[in-house]
């Protein structure tokens, strides 16, 4: 494994480009057309107008996406919200109901007459 990675250093090391590279360079961008370049690029896939057009499109879809993510969010912490107060009033309810019902027993019991009366 070390050599390997000795190998990958060795071909990855930065090195000097050679003498009269940057004037070769500049005279082959200045024999070519620009349009020739375009015409290339176009030929090859996306040109520079379809890849703007491409990546508009897909920051675009991904807005869309994000705001119906948090839509659904804000939705589903209404409808836990809604959950709960619903959950408590039931409580509540049966509590009172509860009351009342040993209310109206105490009441009965009250009211009864008594078997040694008879």
């Amino acid at each position: 494994m070390k050599r390997m990675e000795d190998e990958l250093r060795q071909a990855l090391r930065r090195h000097s480009p050679p003498e009269g590279f940057a004037d070769r360079l500049l005279a082959e961008a200045a024999r070519r057309p620009a349009g020739a370049r375009a015409r290339r690029n176009r030929r090859q896939g996306f040109g520079g107008a379809a890849l703007r057009w491409a990546c508009v499109a897909a920051v675009v879809l991904a807005m869309i996406a994000g705001v119906r993510y948090q839509s659904h969010r804000i939705e589903t912490a209404r409808g836990m919200a809604a959950k709960e107060q619903l959950v408590l009033a039931l409580r509540i309810t049966a509590a009172e109901l509860q009351f009342a019902q040993e209310k109206v027993l105490e009441i009965g019991r009250e009211g009864r007459p008594s078997a040694a009366a008879h």
